[in-house]
């Protein structure tokens, strides 16, 4: 079962009450079905045995509005796809109860289900061109348009008459992280400042190796921090200080690896660069090591290109620093980089 602010979504289960709110509410109704797609079922029988096959189907949910104990629509993966991790939604409300926003509230629910609790990898839907409404509520739901789906691809047609439209599981995700501003003594940031130490450490061959570079990072002399959650959870983080009048740097760029893929850190990033841009400074930098291979290939993706370290990184080895201008230099993020510095993958680190 599947609970928003204002409905229930439950399996079909073959009692009475289901039927006679059906027959009621909407598969006895011309347009509602037609819209749909689906025949009139005008009878009790008729609808006993549709609802026979209905409590076969496991993703094929009864939509129950709370304030008045009735079902009035449903909402499926009509096919599903196990080869590619795919499958197809449809839903519909009974006229009585459209325009209260019901649908777009069911939908997103089952694309919650179908992200968190299933192993799909993509939701499809389409409607047909006369029927704008349902697009819209596919788009409020954070589907968007795309050329075809997989039914059309399979049968080998052109929706010439359909509007198709999808969402993946890593675009839901991205959607899903919220995104705070806090300072360096933030608790969630400081828990992330003691991690990285020992992620740092560790791939340098132990603390010994980096002693020299652990008074210049301090958690609390970073004044603009971003924390980023998921899941009821802090996820990542970046920081921002300002290291001269016209240099900002950012710092502890973090991502915990089960949330990486999900383009947190370029985000985090993204949000880093702006204020600062905004408040003057002429370029964002900030240093890594060359073994930190990710975070070398995220920062050139974002067109940060190689600088000489700048102090006190200048008197420490292993470091390498980098920059990006306000406006984009040419192709300068590809010079000089060490040859150990690897190319980008999804994520930063």
């Amino acid at each position: 079962m599947m609970e928003t602010d204002r409905l229930l979504l439950r399996n079909y289960s073959g009692t009475d009450k289901e039927i006679q709110d059906m027959l009621k509410n909407w598969v006895a109704d011309p347009a509602v079905q037609a819209e749909y797609g689906e025949p009139v079922y005008g009878t009790y029988a008729a609808v006993r045995e549709l609802l026979d096959r209905y409590m076969a189907e496991p993703y094929r949910w009864a939509v129950w509005e709370k304030k008045s104990g009735e079902c009035i629509g449903q909402i499926a993966f009509c096919k599903t796809w196990d080869d590619i991790r795919t499958a197809e939604i449809e839903y519909c409300i009974g006229q009585r109860f459209q325009g209260n926003r019901y649908a777009g509230e069911a939908l997103k629910a089952v694309i919650r289900y179908a992200f968190t609790r299933t192993g799909f990898e993509k939701l499809e839907a389409f409607h047909r061109k006369a029927n704008p409404r349902s697009g819209r509520v596919l788009m409020k739901s954070c589907m968007h348009v795309t050329d075809t789906v997989e039914r059309f691809r399979r049968q080998g047609t052109d929706p010439a008459d359909e509007v198709c439209y999808c969402i993946t599981a890593s675009e839901w995700k991205r959607m899903q992280v919220q995104y705070r501003w806090t300072d360096g003594k933030d608790e969630d940031f400081r828990r992330f400042y003691l991690k990285t130490e020992e992620y740092y450490s560790r791939i340098v061959g132990g603390v010994q190796n980096r002693r020299a570079f652990v008074p210049y990072n301090l958690s609390d002399t970073i004044s603009d921090v971003i924390v980023a959650g998921m899941d009821g959870a802090a996820v990542g983080c970046a920081g921002l200080k300002a290291y001269s009048e016209s240099d900002a740097e950012i710092k502890r760029v973090w991502v915990e690896p089960d949330y990486r893929g999900n383009h947190i850190a370029d985000e985090m990033m993204n949000r880093l660069e702006k204020p600062a841009k905004e408040l003057g400074f002429r370029r964002t930098i900030l240093q890594t090591r060359p073994i930190m291979r990710d975070a070398v290939g995220l920062y050139r993706k974002r067109g940060y290109y190689p600088i000489d370290n700048y102090p006190p990184y200048d008197r420490l080895d292993g470091a390498v620093c980098f920059a990006k201008d306000r406006e984009m230099p040419g192709n300068r993020e590809q010079e000089g980089l060490p040859d150990e510095c690897g190319k980008s993958r999804d994520e930063g680190y």
